[in-house]
């Protein structure tokens, strides 16, 4: 059983939208005049720099910036703020960890071996004991129970 039935919350947002979808977003600050849009252009790497961020790409070219939005697939956003950040990083798992344990799951499943990481540093320093696991651990489980 991964969920222990629980009432819900109705000040907790479970999620939301945008008319047009969220690239709705992306496509309105790219279109700002205070605003440099690069895209396609892989990110090495981020590093705090005093006020600035400094980014590094695939290529070796860096770029100075005040403030920066990654739309990078999430291993790769886990692994940059991990890297960078390591506090965010901890207190975002923390935050969703408090989500998991409000819907009653007893195991938090993720694709994402970064994510995976954090999610059990952030149950191993509260202490709780929800299980975390690799999706493939689940289908190997499921498969396993089925043979």
């Amino acid at each position: 059983m991964l969920f222990k039935k629980r009432p819900r919350r109705k000040d907790v947002i479970r999620s939301f939208t945008l008319r047009g979808g969220l690239q709705t977003l992306t496509d309105a600050l790219a279109e700002h005049d205070r605003v440099a849009a690069k895209t396609d252009i892989p990110v090495c790497s981020i590093e705090p720099d005093g006020a600035s961020l400094l980014v590094t790409t695939g290529d070796g070219r860096r770029f100075a910036a005040r403030h920066l939005a990654l739309a990078v697939p999430p291993p790769n956003a886990a692994d940059l703020v991990r890297e960078a950040f390591p506090e965010l990083a901890q207190w975002s798992a923390q935050h969703r960890l408090e989500e998991v344990k409000y819907v009653g799951a007893e195991a938090l499943v993720s694709a994402c071996p970064w994510c995976k990481n954090n999610f059990a540093q952030a149950v191993k320093a509260d202490g709780n004991a929800i299980e975390v696991l690799d999706i493939s651990e689940v289908i190997l489980a499921s498969i396993a129970t089925k043979s």
